[in-house]
């Protein structure tokens, strides 16, 4: 067998293996749930509500016309997709099975990205890691890594997220080493669409694309370069997401660019109560608040989400600013939180699903800051 032939062998081994770790992990987790409709994650349920309506070809509101832009549309329209596929027959099983599947292309796109990074003729580290140990490392330790077995099982949307961010890093990352503009123009167009869709999954990813393109103007030698690629990106994430926007203005009568949730995701983290986790029990505090304000003003129900989310914007701003310090502390735990070892989930405070976490978040963590000084240049 060729040298070629093998690394290929082992690239369908690896994928092959974390879709049999994905699925079994989908399995034992559904069927240890003595309720199968409890979920770990309070956002399963929304997801699956969206997504069952528009499968019955229902209007994409959660809970009547109060919430129209609870949730973006990307992983709703995946799990609707299951429920028209397979019906009211183990919809859970098989929405995690299709994580599964996910999951795979994740390690997948880990992967291809390694390889567009350190192993390609014209990748930005020639003299990076060979290709027979970039590849299959990366791949082993996406397989293995149980925080992405975790979001492939559970019913959440970074599932869906993560295989479209990678698939807009790799095509970002190929049109910076493409050697024609016409090629460049290629994959900065397929990078755009993938931001977009990964957007329209993961609102959060909006902030993604002009931050980096800030830091790659003001730091790199090719800037003009990067304003091109980045340019066309742009254009194409605007265009990717045009529709959502068209739908959210025929809904609410103003623009809005992702969701609607903006507000309550300030209160969440800039509130009183506020400990760096995420506690959403002040949603039906304000819910009623809002709706009592309302009906003393005479307003109508058209426009309630829209004043839901300004008054909790609005009193998330002016607590922060009058708390500095307490925003300070508050920023403080949350990158604790995030670069913790050991698991935040109370589902996943026994003894041993906290070694499992660490064992497999250690080593990623080493490496990458490792390899992150390497190659900081």
């Amino acid at each position: 067998m060729t040298r070629r032939g093998a690394s290929w062998l082992i690239i369908v081994l690896i994928l092959a293996t974390a879709f049999g770790v994905r699925l079994s992990a989908a399995v034992f987790w559904q069927r240890r749930q003595v309720d199968p409709w409890a979920f770990a994650m309070p956002d399963t349920h929304s997801y699956l509500i969206l997504g069952e309506q528009l499968a019955k070809g229902e209007p994409y509101e959660h809970g009547g016309r109060d919430f129209q832009i609870f949730r973006a549309p990307g992983y709703p329209l995946l799990v609707a997709g299951v429920f028209r596929t397979v019906g009211d027959e183990a919809p859970l099983l098989w929405i995690r099975a299709t994580g599964a599947v996910l999951g795979t292309l994740t390690v997948g796109g880990v992967m291809w990205l390694a390889h567009t990074l350190f192993v390609d003729p014209n990748a930005t580290h020639p003299n990076g890691p060979r290709a027979e140990v970039a590849v299959p490392m990366a791949g082993i330790l996406a397989t293995l890594y149980p925080g992405a077995i975790a979001m492939s099982m559970l019913v959440l949307a970074e599932a869906l997220f993560c295989p479209l961010m990678l698939l807009h890093l790799v095509c970002w990352a190929r049109a910076t080493q493409s050697g024609s503009m016409r090629s460049a123009t290629a994959w900065s167009l397929a990078g755009g669409v993938g931001a977009g869709l990964a957007i329209l999954t993961r609102p959060s990813w909006l902030l993604f694309t002009p931050f980096v393109l800030v830091l790659l103007v003001i730091f790199s030698r090719y800037r003009y370069r990067h304003i091109a690629i980045g340019a066309v990106m742009m254009m194409a994430i605007g265009v990717t997401m045009l529709p959502w926007w068209v739908r959210n203005y025929q809904a609410v009568g103003q623009f809005v660019p992702t969701t609607l949730q903006v507000g309550a995701s300030l209160y969440d983290g800039w509130n009183p109560n506020a400990t760096g986790a995420s506690d959403m029990s002040f949603a039906g505090p304000a819910y009623e608040a809002q709706k009592a304000e309302d009906a003393a003003a005479g307003l109508p129900e058209t426009g309630f989400e829209v004043r839901l989310d300004s008054r909790l914007r609005k009193a998330a701003i002016t607590w922060a600013t009058n708390n500095p310090g307490q925003v300070v502390q508050l920023a403080g735990r949350k990158v604790v939180r995030m670069w913790n070892v050991w698991p935040n989930s109370d589902d996943f405070q026994s003894w041993s699903m906290r070694w499992i976490v660490v064992l497999g978040y250690l080593p990623l963590l080493v490496f990458g800051m490792a390899g992150a000084w390497r190659w900081r240049r």
